[in-house]
């Protein structure tokens, strides 16, 4: 038998000779499939290397044994079953309902609202949140001011968890309970007038724990403000005091690793993007299909080059990094995560939200970021320049009330660098975000605690394909792709 066994595999090695197909012999497997209890002493040997005998094999996901019998195979899907069902009994187990009260009973008990009310609604972003369960709160006592509060309760799956690459409630808390006391710190040390300094929700209470995180904060919308509609655009008056509150936020991170770098580096190794493109591709396989469907014929081409060999591996991760100035970035910085004031003159007033995906990068990547994703084919035509213009003198200006030198810190060489080198980054990104900006609110996902990365795939809308091939028209005159 062994004989056979070995003509049988030389007979596939020559065929192999033959038709210039290599065989891996170490990675190659042997079952005797037998009703006999004896075993038979049986060691083939292929090209050179011997083949042990193993009391499986692994084939396409199923498992097989001598005897065909499944067990085995029905043992690790039920493995795998019951993981996931431990996944939703944990899930389920969590009472939503009995979180929110707990975390508004301490709320009240420490601003001594003994004997008050609670109005609580949920609400929905209308697709433009898919990690959070959203909440607005009104407590109400007799002889006291009303608070206004807004709560986020987090709803992402395990799978979805393990799939990005932040641990997204976790870094927000980490924002609102450290990283901004350390601002304001750098505010007060270095006297920025009121006026100049960032501004921040009122944080009314956070609960840290895993799967139960919730964070009740100030509700803006109480005093004015409102969300950004995600199927307008951006025009000039907001795009520039958008970017002015990002020069903000960047300059106190900056100020941040140069009076504190032991602290910087502690925080910042902790929520560096862990990120395997090639994961992420696989991920998201479905949406990069139809990115490519959406382009117009005379784009395929130049685009599929540009997915496959522009955005590689290695060049994705060195775009996301920091390059010539490290900073703490926003990493979603665009208009749904905003909220906005329109004044009488025109101009707006805007408090930037939703730091769950702040990370150690570059400066360059927040401002195309908000840009591409913000903005229409005739704004960047007119204000692009403009706007990246603003905001490199904005963020001069709030470095020098910070007390450090621009041209020291981060010249205007070094940003034409990064912007030249991390655009193909966000081109790449915001095709694939102006997705999920765009869809349909019936086209949103739905998804619950079964629910992988892949389940978070938006259906192209008209507008996506209309703003990513515009978008893709202005970075081929950009020598982008």
């Amino acid at each position: 038998m062994v004989d056979r066994v070995n003509l049988s595999l030389q007979a596939v090695s020559d065929w192999g000779d033959a038709n210039l197909v290599k065989f891996n012999a170490t990675k190659t497997q042997a079952c005797l499939f037998s009703a006999k209890r004896s075993p038979f002493q049986l060691t083939p040997t292929f090209q050179g290397v011997s083949v042990p005998i193993s009391d499986h094999l692994e084939l396409l996901d199923i498992t097989l044994t001598p005897t065909l019998n499944f067990g085995l195979y029905i043992e690790s899907k039920a493995q795998v079953a019951s993981k996931k069902l431990g996944i939703l009994a944990k899930a389920m187990s969590i009472d939503t309902d009995k979180l929110l009260h707990e975390l508004l009973h301490k709320i009240t008990n420490e601003r001594d609202y003994k004997n008050c009310k609670l109005d609580i609604k949920q609400i929905s972003s209308e697709g433009a949140n898919f990690s959070s369960a959203l909440y607005t709160v009104t407590i109400t006592e007799q002889g006291k001011e009303d608070i206004n509060i807004f709560v986020k309760v987090a709803n992402l799956s395990e799978g979805v968890r393990a799939s990005t690459p932040f641990d997204v409630f976790k870094i927000e808390i980490l924002f609102y309970t450290d990283v901004i006391k350390t601002y304001k710190q750098l505010e007060e040390k270095h006297n920025v007038p009121i006026e100049h300094r960032l501004v921040t929700p009122e944080v009314y209470g956070i609960n840290p724990k895993y799967f139960e995180e919730t964070i009740a904060m100030e509700n803006l919308i109480s005093k004015g403000y409102q969300m950004f509609d995600r199927f307008e655009t951006i025009n000039w008056n907001y795009s520039k005091e958008s970017l002015t509150q990002l020069a903000k936020l960047h300059a106190l991170s900056i100020a941040f690793s140069i009076e504190q770098p032991e602290k910087f580096d502690e925080i910042t190794k902790n929520i560096r993007m862990n990120v395997d493109v090639n994961v992420m591709k696989h991920a998201f396989k479905m949406t990069l299909m139809k990115i490519q469907e959406s382009a117009k014929d005379e784009h395929r081409d130049r685009l599929k080059q540009f997915m496959e060999n522009a955005m590689s591996s290695d060049k994705i991760v060195y775009m996301m990094k920091p390059i010539n100035r490290t900073i703490l970035a926003h990493g979603d910085y665009r208009p749904n995560n905003l909220m906005h004031k329109l004044r009488e003159d025109g101009t707006y007033d805007i408090i930037p939200i939703d730091y769950q995906m702040m990370n150690r990068s570059n400066p360059i990547l927040d401002v195309l970021y908000f840009l591409f994703n913000g903005s229409d084919k005739e704004f960047r035509a007119e204000y692009f320049r403009k706007s990246l213009d603003h905001y490199y003198n904005e963020l001069c200006a709030s470095l020098t009330r910070l007390d450090l030198n621009p041209e020291e810190i981060y010249p205007k060489e070094d940003f034409e660098y990064e912007l030249k080198e991390v655009l193909p980054l966000a081109l790449f990104v915001s095709l694939m975000l102006l997705m999920s900006i765009t869809v349909e609110l019936e086209n949103v996902p739905k998804y619950d605690e079964m629910s992988d990365i892949k389940d978070l795939y938006c259906t192209p809308s008209e507008a996506y394909k209309i703003r990513m091939n515009d978008l893709l028209e202005d970075c081929i005159d950009m020598g982008v792709l």
